[in-house]
């Protein structure tokens, strides 16, 4: 795997934890 591939696969997971992370906060928040 190249090192462009892995930053790219890196970056889909951290853009993945954050809207994960956002939308629980969003739940949270509305209660």
């Amino acid at each position: 795997m190249s090192g462009v591939q892995r930053l790219l696969v890196v970056g889909a997971h951290a853009a993945d934890f954050v809207w994960r992370a956002s939308g629980v906060i969003a739940l949270a928040t509305e209660r």
